[in-house]
């Protein structure tokens, strides 16, 4: 009889730590994608602003970052020893996929659009890479927008389901 009680408790409080895990994970997101969002407006002025090549613009970008960023920006680094501009945004992108893909909470869409705006990095006119960098900002912010916007909302019914699902399982099993 009390077997059952504690595996009740169990999942129950499974379910609802469940919930918050899953509710964690899209505030992860939201500040990761806040993060880049960082990252990339540095980019930018370092390329509009000091006429700076891509190599040495990671390289600074690296020295002052945090959390997953400077991972990410190490491994770029790491990579670029005589690179062309060309290669560089193709060292970009194996990172994005290799780092980035592994140990962030972001969706497959911002891994895209991320690849995707590193892709015209160092190919284009300084101009053009401008301004596919400011259409990558307003993307993201966008997302930034939506997910700040639903944050609540969403949070609480991540936590809510996944405790009455823990419930529901004690329910059907007793």
């Amino acid at each position: 009889m009390y077997i059952k009680f504690i595996g009740a408790a169990f999942l129950i409080v499974a379910g609802c730590m469940s919930g918050k895990e899953i509710s964690s994970n899209y505030l992860n997101r939201l500040r990761q994608l806040e993060e880049i969002k960082k990252t990339i407006i540095f980019i930018c002025g370092e390329i509009k602003y000091n006429n700076s090549n891509l190599d040495y613009v990671f390289t600074k970008i690296y020295k002052n970052s945090i959390e997953f960023r400077k991972e990410f920006l190490e491994s770029v680094v790491k990579d670029l020893n005589g690179k062309t501009e060309r290669e560089i945004t193709d060292v970009w992108c194996e990172n994005v996929e290799k780092e980035i893909k592994t140990k962030t909470s972001l969706e497959a869409s911002d891994l895209n659009d991320l690849k995707d705006m590193g892709n015209l990095l160092g190919i284009t006119d300084k101009d053009t890479q401008i301004n596919n960098i400011n259409l990558y900002l307003e993307k993201i912010q966008l997302q930034i927008d939506n997910l700040e916007k639903e944050k609540d909302k969403k949070c609480r019914l991540y936590k809510t389901v996944a405790s009455m699902f823990g419930l529901l399982i004690v329910i059907t099993i007793i």
